[in-house]
């Protein structure tokens, strides 16, 4: 009796959007264990490393101005937004700050989900129409400073910006990953108690488990 070979897997194509400053540990762990996870999947990742590439989040009034037209933006944006287009899988690194996404992410949505790359505008109509059909999986990969429940609390709008707002720009049937670390704090030095060093255990050992969910999910996309 013989069974039938599993299919394979198929290759995504991987735009990954990093907005990790160079002394966040954390984040650019979790960044690179999600690079390692999608290369063992045979997957190909293009990274978009907005703050080693010196990207500009601001929109100037000329820009502004042309933001209606459409067609891709100038410059890195445009490279930005010529990335986008070309995959099928879009994954963001960043920390959540008040609540929402750090000014240089939300200026790359600004500058690069533009007319004519992420969405047309509808003539007559006071609605978008989403261009990004391809993109089937979106992946968000971000750390809190709060507790989960006051996160909660707040409503979690950068969560709705990704999963509603971008997601509605994608396929219809796009599924959403959101891989979330919560209670993330800077290490004091000094001398700690019993309990502190058995919180700070405990903490590793979730960040610990974090990255390899990061990187298992990544892999078997």
């Amino acid at each position: 009796m013989t069974t039938d070979a599993p299919a394979p897997q198929r290759v995504r194509r991987v735009a990954l959007v990093a907005c990790v400053s160079s002394d966040d540990a954390v984040l650019a762990q979790a960044r690179n264990r999600a690079i390692a996870g999608f290369e063992a999947g045979g997957h190909e990742v293009r990274l978009l490393n907005l703050i080693a590439d010196g990207f500009d989040p601001i929109v100037n009034a000329d820009q502004w101005a042309a933001h209606a037209a459409a067609g891709l933006p100038d410059g890195l944006a445009g490279t930005y937004a010529e990335t986008v287009m070309w995959s099928d899988t879009l994954v963001f690194v960043y920390p959540t700050i008040w609540g929402g996404q750090p000014a240089l992410l939300k200026g790359w949505l600004d500058r690069v989900f533009t007319n004519g790359v992420a969405y047309d505008i509808v003539p007559g109509a006071s609605r978008i129409s989403g261009r990004l059909k391809q993109i089937d999986r979106i992946m968000v990969i971000t750390t809190y400073s709060t507790k989960r429940w006051r996160s909660r609390l707040h409503g979690e709008p950068g969560k709705k910006v990704m999963k509603r707002g971008v997601r509605a720009l994608c396929g219809l049937t796009a599924r959403s990953s959101w891989l979330a670390l919560h209670g993330v704090q800077s290490g004091r030095a000094g001398t700690r108690s019993f309990a502190k060093r058995s919180l700070a255990d405990r903490s590793l050992a979730k960040q610990s488990d974090w990255f390899d969910t990061i990187e298992q999910t990544a892999q078997s996309l």
